[in-house]
């Protein structure tokens, strides 16, 4: 315990999980902002601390203490829409958000203690998808050197943790878990530069890890290790916006594994999850850099999901949301690139029967695309007939794995490479899973490749 902090108990809030601690947590956290050095560290004890909406400030720490629960209130007039200048495509309309900061410097969230974001109340509860009537947990926009470490995060009502255009970010040892609602990602790092992800446990109903690009800004430098990812859907996600792209992205010494959740809040019905690594390059933008190494899998229907595309997604509203009059982002975006990938030490079990795919187009090529001693272990054959239907390799359709090619299988059992210009597979293994009669590999439009190591024989 630090004793220069400020306890929210200085304020009369009480931990009773029934008193509404808005108004002193944001008393606390302005002052502690405007005091000395020796008081910037804003504490929570055990208890349960009601509150809606809160601001952050800038060189700030909000510390919860162990048997500390900082838990959203239930009733939504206590979270605003909230205007902010730093706009991407995605913030046409304002959003509601639990803990919301924008502009910040030297901000300090950490402890052993659990934010629960109210995702389950059914006032949020709207059934409509990316709705702004619904708050992320934590939003921050345009802050700068960011730590968040050692907290459990708890069921927001739309994304979890949202960083747009951050800079200088680290997160560490955090928990997440994020299985109330929908649109149910678990960290979204968007158009930031130089984030740190270590020993995290992310674990939801939608996309997992999720990079994105909604701004003419790539999302760049950054390095993810050490983390347990879960997801029904994608457990690490590059798009689908490219906007600005992606570059220098490494992750590393990561396990994707099957979800602890008991309730199914995404539509594609997925337990084990969709996707391992889904990268998607189809709104424009440079993608370039990225790096996959020692990452085990289990239980994906599909591992590997590349795609450069040309869908240039605009972001218009539909009418069904709050926002007044629909606007739109702007529908001219430069055609993406999408080269230097590299995956290496890829382990996966239990996965099928659909293929990783890693295709472009004729006249849109992905570029220099290397696989290094990657052992894929299939569980599942598919259906009678389902092997004979077509994917959809189509550019402009909406990139993941069951958009093109469905859930039942692919005419391959282990890879489909298509359209692209260098391709190298060094020690690749693919073991069918009993009775499977589809070929290993399906290869259309693919020049300069090799093949190197001569794998060890399948058991």
């Amino acid at each position: 315990m630090n004793p220069a902090s400020l306890s929210i108990v200085e304020y009369g809030a009480l931990g009773d999980g029934r008193q509404d601690c808005t108004a002193a947590l944001q008393r606390a956290l302005d002052e502690a902002a405007a005091g000395s050095a020796a008081r910037r560290e804003v504490r929570l004890p055990p208890g349960v601390w009601l509150s809606g909406t809160l601001t952050l400030r800038s060189g700030i720490t909000l510390h919860l203490e162990r048997g500390a629960t900082l838990r959203a209130i239930d009733d939504p007039a206590r979270f605003p829409h909230i205007e902010h200048p730093t706009l991407s495509r995605m913030d046409l309309f304002p959003w509601r958000a639990f803990l919301f900061g924008h502009g910040l410097e030297d901000i300090t969230l950490t402890g052993e203690g659990t934010i629960e974001c109210g995702g389950e109340y059914g006032v949020f509860h709207d059934g409509v998808a990316d709705s702004p009537d619904r708050p992320y947990g934590i939003h921050l926009v345009a802050c700068r050197n960011v730590r968040l470490e050692g907290l459990r995060l708890r069921n927001a009502a739309h994304w979890m943790l949202r960083l747009l255009r951050c800079r200088d970010v680290t997160l560490r040892g955090l928990d997440i878990f994020n299985h109330a609602n929908l649109n149910n990602d678990g960290l979204d790092i968007d158009s930031c530069d130089g984030v740190l992800v270590s020993d995290c446990r992310i674990d939801s109903s939608d996309d997992a890890l999720c990079l994105k690009s909604e701004t003419t800004e790539a999302c760049r430098n950054v390095i993810v290790s050490n983390c347990l990812l879960s997801s029904h859907a994608s457990a690490i996600k590059f798009g689908t916006a490219s906007i600005g792209g992606f570059a220098n992205v490494t992750i590393a010494q990561c396990a994707i594994l099957p979800s602890r959740a008991e309730t199914m809040h995404h539509p594609f019905n997925l337990p084990k999850g969709m996707t391992g690594i889904d990268v998607a390059c189809v709104d424009g933008g440079p993608v370039e850099g990225l790096t996959f190494r020692d990452i085990s899998m289990d239980g994906v229907l599909n591992p590997i999901f590349v795609k450069l595309g040309q869908r240039y997604s605009t972001g218009t509203i539909p009418q069904n949301r709050r926002s007044g009059d629909a606007k739109s982002a702007p529908s001219t975006l430069g055609k993406g690139t999408l080269r230097s990938l590299f995956f290496s030490g890829l382990q996966v079990r239990n996965a099928g029967p659909v293929a990783s795919m890693i295709f472009g187009s004729m006249d849109h090529r992905i570029e220099d695309v290397t696989l290094r001693d990657v052992r894929i272990h299939l569980e599942n054959t598919p259906a009678p007939g389902a092997a004979t239907t077509t994917p959809d390799w189509s550019p402009t359709g909406y990139p993941c794995a069951v958009s093109v090619a469905g859930k039942e299988a692919t005419p391959a059992c282990g890879f489909h490479f298509r359209h692209i210009d260098g391709l190298v597979l060094d020690n690749v293994v693919v073991v069918p899973a009993p009775g499977e009669t589809r070929e290993s590999t399906e290869l259309e439009g693919v020049e300069r490749m090799e093949r190197r190591g001569v794998p060890p024989p399948a058991p």
